[in-house]
This record gives C-alpha cells, sequence and structure tokens, in this order.
C-alpha cells in the first residue's frame, strides 16, 4: 500500500454512525432544556393566574405572535447556498494556516462542500437554537422592540401606504403636522419594515465578514475585496435606513444625499471589482465616467452641508428652529395630549374667580414634597421614600410618594422573608403643601397595601407564607 493511500485511509470520516450520535446528543440537549424551559413557563403562568387572574402566556408571548415571528427571523441564520458553511469554512483555512505555520506540508485541493445531511442538520440545529434564544425573555429578548409594532399592526393600526413618504422624509421634510399624521405608520408599519430590513443585513455583514476573513488569505485580491465592499455597503444601506428619524435640520438633505452617494459608490465599486480582469477598454471608459460623477456629486453635497454648517450662527431661525425645533415642539405637544389644551392669560379672568383659580397654581415642587413627605413616614425604618409623581385627581394636584423598603437588616432573611413590602402611600397638595390620606385624595375606602414596594423592593425574590417566619406588620 502507497503512503498517499495510507494517508487517505487514515484521514478522518464524518460517518453515519456520528451523524446519529451527534443528533441524539443534540435530541438530548434538546429535551432538557425544554422540561426547563416548560417548568419556568408553567409557574409563571400559575403564579399570576392564581394571584391576579391574568394570562402571563399571552401577555409575555403577545398572544402567541412571539413564536410566529421568532421561526421567521430566525430563517434568516439559514446559508442558502447548499452544501455551504461560513464558519466551517473559516475553520478549514484557520486549520489549514496553522498547520502550514508549524511547517507541515498541506496539499491546496478546491474547497469540498459538506455532507449534505450534515448541512441540513446544522442549518435545523442554527435555526431551532436561535427560535429558542429569541423566545426566551431571560437570555436574549432581541425581538421585543418589534413585537408592539407587530401586535398593534394586526389590530389595525397604522398604514402601510405611507412607507415610501416616510422614506423620503430626509430628503423632502415633513411639517410638524404631517409629521403627526405619520407618526403611526411610522412608529408600526415603517419600524417593522426596518427592523426586517435591518436583521436582513446584520446577518449579511456577518457572512461578508466571515468570507473576508476566509479568503484574505488564500484567495485573488478582487474576490476578499468584494466581500468587503458587501459588508461596507450592509453598513452605509443600514444608515440610510435609519434615516427618517433623524433631526431634520437644514443639513439633512444633503447629509442624507452624501449616505445615498457612499452606497451607489460602493455598489459601483463591488460591480467593477467583479468585472476588473474583464472589461474592454470601451467599458471601462464607461466606469470611468460613473466614478467621476459620483465624486462631483459627493463634492457639491459635502460643500454645501459645510457651508451651512459654517453659517450656522447667523442663521439660526432659518437652520434650526424652523425645520427642527419648532416641529419638535408640535410633535411632543400631541403624543403629551397637549395640543387640546388651551391656553389663556390670568389677565383675561375676572377677579371673582381668583380663589377658585389660585388652589390650582402649584407651589410646592418635588423636592419639597419628598422632605415633607420623608417626614410623613414616621418611625418606620424599614420604609423609605420611593420617587415623587403628580397626580391630577377629582381638579386637584397632588404629589404621591410610594414608600419602598429599606431593608435596616440586610441578611437574607430580612431581604427575602420579612421585609417584604412596603405599606404606605403618600399626598401632599400641590398648592398649599397639606398632608392628605390616600382615602380622602382617591376617594377609597381604605388604603392599598403596596406589596414589595417600588425601587428596590422590585428588585429581589420574595418569599411569602413560609411557616416559621413573619412578614412585618403580619403582611400577607
Amino acid at each position: 500500500m502507497s503512503d498517499e493511500s495510507l494517508v487517505e485511509k487514515q484521514r478522518f470520516t464524518f460517518g453515519p454512525r456520528a451523524v446519529w450520535l451527534l443528533i441524539g446528543l443534540i435530541a438530548i440537549i434538546v429535551a432538557l432544556f425544554s422540561a426547563w424551559i416548560n417548568l419556568e413557563w408553567s409557574i409563571s403562568q400559575h403564579v399570576y393566574s392564581t394571584k391576579a387572574g391574568l394570562d402571563w402566556f399571552g401577555i409575555t408571548f403577545y398572544h402567541n405572535y412571539l413564536f410566529v415571528a421568532a421561526a421567521l427571523f430566525s430563517l434568516l441564520f439559514i446559508n442558502p447556498r447548499v452544501g455551504k458553511s461560513d464558519l466551517w469554512q473559516n475553520f478549514s483555512t484557520i486549520t489549514k494556516q496553522i498547520r502550514q505555520y508549524t511547517g507541515e506540508v498541506v496539499e491546496h485541493r478546491p474547497e469540498k462542500e459538506m455532507n449534505v445531511s450534515l448541512w441540513v442538520l446544522w442549518q435545523v440545529f442554527k435555526w431551532a437554537s436561535v427560535v429558542s434564544l429569541f423566545v426566551s425573555r431571560h437570555a436574549f429578548p432581541l425581538l421585543d422592540e418589534v413585537m408592539n409594532p407587530i401586535t398593534m399592526m394586526v389590530g389595525g393600526l397604522g398604514d402601510w401606504s405611507s412607507i415610501l413618504r416616510i422614506f423620503t422624509l430626509p430628503l423632502f421634510p415633513a411639517s410638524g403636522e404631517e409629521l403627526v399624521h405619520l407618526m403611526p405608520a411610522m412608529e408600526i408599519q415603517f419600524r417593522l419594515f426596518s427592523y426586517v430590513v435591518s436583521a436582513f443585513l446584520v446577518i449579511f455583514a456577518i457572512r461578508m465578514s466571515l468570507r473576508f476573513l476566509a479568503n484574505l488569505t488564500t484567495r485573488r485580491t478582487d474576490i476578499w475585496l468584494k466581500n468587503l465592499l458587501a459588508l461596507f455597503g450592509a453598513i452605509a444601506f443600514e444608515i440610510i435606513l435609519g434615516a427618517p428619524y433623524w433631526l431634520m435640520n437644514v443639513t439633512t438633505p444633503y447629509v442624507y444625499s452624501i449616505a445615498w452617494v457612499a452606497f451607489l459608490g460602493i455598489v459601483f465599486g463591488w460591480f467593477y471589482t467583479r468585472k476588473m480582469r474583464e472589461l474592454q477598454p470601451k467599458r471601462l471608459g464607461i466606469y470611468k465616467i460613473v466614478a467621476g460623477l459620483l465624486v462631483v456629486l459627493l463634492v457639491i453635497q459635502s460643500a454645501s452641508g459645510a457651508y451651512l454648517f459654517f453659517n450656522w450662527n447667523n442663521n439660526y431661525l432659518a437652520y434650526e428652529w424652523y425645520p427642527q425645533t419648532q416641529k419638535e415642539i408640535t410633535v411632543t405637544r400631541w403624543s403629551a395630549g397637549l395640543d387640546a389644551i388651551q391656553v389663556n392669560s390670568l389677565l383675561s379672568l375676572p377677579p371673582s374667580n381668583t380663589s377658585t383659580i389660585l388652589p390650582l397654581v402649584r407651589q410646592w415642587d418635588q423636592r419639597a414634597a419628598a422632605v415633607t413627605n420623608t417626614k410623613e413616614i414616621g418611625a418606620y425604618n424599614w420604609m423609605a421614600l420611593s420617587s415623587s409623581e403628580i397626580v391630577f385627581y377629582n381638579n386637584t394636584e397632588y404629589w404621591v410618594s410610594p414608600t419602598t423598603p429599606a431593608f435596616p437588616s440586610t441578611d437574607w432573611i430580612s431581604q427575602h422573608l420579612i421585609y417584604t413590602h412596603a405599606s404606605k402611600i403618600l399626598m401632599i397638595n400641590t398648592h398649599n403643601g397639606s398632608v392628605i390620606s390616600p382615602i380622602d385624595g382617591y376617594g377609597i375606602p381604605s388604603e392599598p397595601p403596596l406589596y414589595y414596594g417600588e425601587g428596590a423592593g422590585f428588585d429581589q425574590n420574595v418569599y411569602v407564607h413560609l411557616p416559621g417566619y413573619d412578614e412585618v406588620q403580619n403582611a400577607s
């Protein structure tokens, strides 16, 4: 037997037995992981259903829409080229480089594709792993940003016909009133559209980075340069995609145009790199003309933006106030519900209404309210003041301050078994600073218990009704 045949015989092969062994190992891991997740979900569902009558599963997973979104987004991780794996290619390249570095003679052979069965198994494993990460609220909550837009869209909110107008906002800025009209579509349809495209661009950029690293030392210059340009193109288009959410001042159209010219220049460079070994002199002249036009556009847009920037102080109203700040005020008033409030001068009110108007004027600020409410806690050294918030109820304005556990004893038993709640809600009148009982202020029969409190209280896992341990004030 020749030495070459002996090497081929001793070469490691990933046979059917190894494949089935790997499948069995993955199945065991998946089964254990599924059992653990099911246990966590069952406990949460039981607790919320028993204590508050809430459907924890439906609330947490957006009425099962999260599973559909996770399954669809995870498809992006599947390599569309059958038998190909960018991770495997990088691993093989690094292995060859290490073997060459150690002095081993490595025969350069054409890259072999993965076994189809192994490729399918790898893609299914990636898809299932990413789905598991997406639906795990503790490990990888990447879909939270898009689930609210999906849920609102299913509820019939927003309008898909506004997508094109939103996409052109940086080039043709809208008025404040038009922005208010476009806001539902911006926060639902366009948010969903941009998230889907961004997810594709991120996966595409990762694949191009892996191919760039694999081809950097083993392929011709045009191969790895094409990978690098594709990576930069994905980054440039991601910047363009987020442009409708930019601050819209007078320079925005120019900056937006620069981003588009840069993206088109990268695309042009990619095509040139792909064809540069085959270009005839006539076609090469066309490429030079296109490159010159792109450079001219880039210089014009950059010079225009620089001119506006250096003259900013002399043209604040035209450059920033009207195109940006005034529109921000309009949108902020709408989002805060202030656009329907009528503003009148005090001089327009008749003198007889003074006693009616003055009690509505706030004289105690948040700091003064905190000082007053802190004194009202009294001798309860295990309670501290949480944040003070404004509440306008029944034609009267109050500073309302819930309390939070202070944990005078910082041992584990005190924090998790004894000091588990804060039982006070403190209120003062914002006009005269008088202390008001929540029973009188809210018109309720008794003060509600604030179990677990706010702030530090919510950061602790507490255990209730344990034999031998009584919570402070015998709370239940």
